[in-house]
């Protein structure tokens, strides 16, 4: 029941339902194992432009832009550029990337970056205008180090598998007792 409710949400509240499948008949090109979260907006007028490699996540209210018309007033010319993401890419949260970019596979793209220049692979890259910060390799090493540190919860904690409010009020307070330095792990 609860999952049902969860869906119809989703279905009417969702500020953006993206019909990738439509977008596909477009010309968008998606590899497997691809997830796109809710509020993705990919540039349904350059959509064959863009592509998405396999085992690719792209988080919330992400922009996939293959096209800038700000001299079209002027020059009566719009700008396009391809987009082409990796295999194994993460794309934080509100981030937007534009035309004429390259994401190398296995790399991470920070929380509300703005990826306006190419980025290579196997590096952890953020901010506006996005920059590189380290190597995926020394990002991994990181949070290990962390994990070692801070506590771990179980699937069980996750939203998705709670049921009742009750339960989930338990679980939140368990929680935030563990996590007495601000942050955990949950799998």
């Amino acid at each position: 029941m609860i999952k049902l409710i969860k869906k119809i949400y989703h279905k009417l509240f969702s500020p953006y339902i993206l019909n990738l499948e439509a977008l596909k008949r477009m010309g968008l090109k998606v590899g497997d194992n691809v997830k796109i979260m809710g509020g993705v907006k990919i540039d349904y007028g350059h959509c064959k432009h863009i592509s998405i490699g396999n085992n690719v996540t792209i988080a919330p209210d992400v922009y996939l832009l293959a096209h800038d018309a700000s001299m079209y007033n002027v020059k009566k010319y719009t700008r396009i550029g391809k987009i082409i993401i990796g295999d194994n890419v993460f794309i934080g949260l509100r981030s937007v990337v534009m035309p004429n970019v390259r994401i190398g596979e296995n790399s991470i793209i920070g929380a509300g970056s703005l990826v306006n220049k190419s980025i290579p692979k196997n590096v952890v890259a953020v901010g506006n205008p996005i920059k590189i910060i380290c190597s995926v390799e020394d990002f991994y090493k990181k949070i290990d180090a962390e994990l070692d540190l801070y506590p771990k919860f179980e699937e069980g904690f996750s939203e998705r598998s709670i049921s009742s409010l009750k339960e989930r009020e338990k679980k939140s307070d368990y929680m935030n007792d563990k996590m007495n330095l601000g942050i955990g792990y949950i799998r």
